[in-house]
């Protein structure tokens, strides 16, 4: 009798450990599923769009740059294509992420910038909470190539999961930004002292801006760019999607009317940005962000 039930606690145990197997197979599947869903068209993936979209707003201004002297600025006139660069630039580069800092005064430290140079080279997935539910929020996440989602850092442990370097960010602050950092442990941040993960869900997504001024000036030679952008946001709900599906073409119209959205009204006011192309790489360099109250 002792026998038997011997065997029947084998076999229970080997039963729990099957069913906790499959219930963790099943959620790595799951999770598999979840990281491999599509990209939204609105938002470009990462800092590869960058070049083109600034080849394109030099051919812009090639008349403008042309005429410009050294010593010399003048103000450009946005159009409807301007804007639409400058809309894709933003979101590419993730404009609502930089940090502010005076000219000749970039900020010393990763913490600065770990958000910008992070986001900007995120896909961005939606997956709806309920689509028959007209009144559900959907919800954003971000895979494959940075997994912050903290249940897949448990459920696949740090060995497989894909963070982000430390040394990818230190050379992303080095090229755009000209500052070296060291890497630290950031508040929010799983850091191994090798890759940051972000601890917490809370990644919003592209910003919409319309440029409203174009300050150029040549600067002994090299071209200084300073946009002026006011940041847009939705007033509706969409199931599948975070913004109207015309949302570019209402920012960059011009027109006063902008049906679901309006301007967003925060603290620091329009978004003041100045940068230049670094001959050496081809790369936007920042010379200083700042917010002018409306």
């Amino acid at each position: 009798m002792r026998h038997f039930y011997r065997q029947l606690l084998c076999l229970l145990l080997v039963a729990l450990v099957l069913t906790s197997c499959s219930s963790q197979s099943n959620e790595q599947t799951t999770l598999f599923r979840f990281v491999q869903r599509q990209p939204l068209q609105y938002a470009p993936y990462g800092g590869e769009q960058c070049a083109a979209l600034l080849q394109k707003i030099d051919e812009l201004l090639t008349k403008d740059i042309a005429a410009l002297q050294p010593g010399e600025s003048r103000t450009v006139q946005p159009t409807t294509e301007l804007r639409e660069q400058y809309y894709d630039l933003a979101q590419v580069m993730r404009w609502d992420f930089l940090p502010g800092f005076a000219e000749g005064e970039p900020p010393q430290h990763i913490g600065a910038y770990i958000y910008l140079a992070v986001a900007q080279s995120l896909r961005w997935y939606w997956q709806p909470l309920d689509l028959t539910d007209p009144n559900a929020w959907p919800t954003l996440w971000i895979a494959p190539d940075i997994v912050t989602d903290r249940r897949a850092w448990l459920a696949y442990g740090r060995e497989n999961i894909m963070g982000t370097a430390a040394s990818q960010i230190q050379a992303y602050i080095q090229t755009h930004f000209g500052v070296q950092v060291e890497a630290e442990p950031l508040n929010k941040w799983e850091f191994d002292g090798q890759y940051y993960i972000l601890m917490d869900c809370g990644w919003a997504g592209p910003p919409m801006y319309r440029l409203t001024d174009l300050q150029l000036e040549n600067r002994n030679g090299q071209i200084i760019y300073t946009a002026t952008l006011q940041e847009y946001v939705s007033t509706g709900r969409y199931i599948g999607e975070e913004y109207p599906p015309n949302a570019r073409q209402l920012v960059c119209s011009g027109s006063e009317e902008t049906p679901n959205l309006q301007l967003y009204d925060n603290y620091w006011g329009d978004l003041i940005v100045s940068y230049y192309i670094n001959p050496a790489d081809g790369e936007l360099f920042y010379l200083a962000v700042s917010a002018m109250p409306r």
